[in-house]
């Protein structure tokens, strides 16, 4: 009864310790295991909620402490866990957004685009990708234009074709390709 009190207080860990005390003490507790088992599954959605909130409000460290916490009273919750690789994913793509802006800022367009499509694939709701992934393919596409005229200006078309084409794969009526 005690333990039932403080899960209905939200005091998780006192409820849990006070029913595993009395399963210890009293092994064929009627309805005790099934009880604990109650009290740690409510104790795994309160801080999977909890989790689900700090997550929305884009408090990353918040998110991962909740659903740690929610995985220490069912270590096999699949949702906890996949919250937790969720947070992992959207701090990989945020080092990424800001190498690949890095990328971008230094002339490095095909290699900021590949950078920001593996942020997109870990983070894909991420509010700038969409933008900085355009300016990605338009740099790109800039850069094989130069150089396809460039190639054209030389003689070599064949080079000069397979230049424009990409571009256009890419961005097709973009920049006259």
């Amino acid at each position: 009864a005690e333990a039932m009190s403080l899960a209905e207080q939200r005091q998780w860990r006192p409820a849990v310790e006070r029913m595993s005390e009395a399963l210890r003490i009293h092994r064929t507790l009627p309805g005790g295991t099934a009880e604990l088992k109650n009290i740690k599954e409510r104790a795994y959605q309160y801080y999977l909620a909890r989790a689900q909130e700090e997550l929305a409000g884009g408090d990353l460290d918040g998110a991962e402490a909740e659903a740690q916490s929610a995985l220490s009273y069912l270590d096999t919750g699949r949702e906890a866990k996949s919250l937790v690789q969720n947070v992992t994913n959207r701090r990989q793509a945020t080092s990424l957004i800001a190498n690949g802006r890095t990328l971008l800022a230094q002339g490095e367009p095909e290699e900021a685009l590949r950078t920001f499509e593996k942020a997109q694939a870990m983070y894909p709701s991420h509010a700038e990708l969409p933008a900085l992934l355009a300016q990605a393919r338009q740099a790109a596409c800039d850069r094989w234009i130069a150089q396809g005229r460039q190639a054209m200006d030389a003689g070599q078309y064949p080079s000069a074709l397979r230049l424009f084409q990409k571009s256009r794969n890419l961005l097709k009526d973009y920049g006259g390709a």
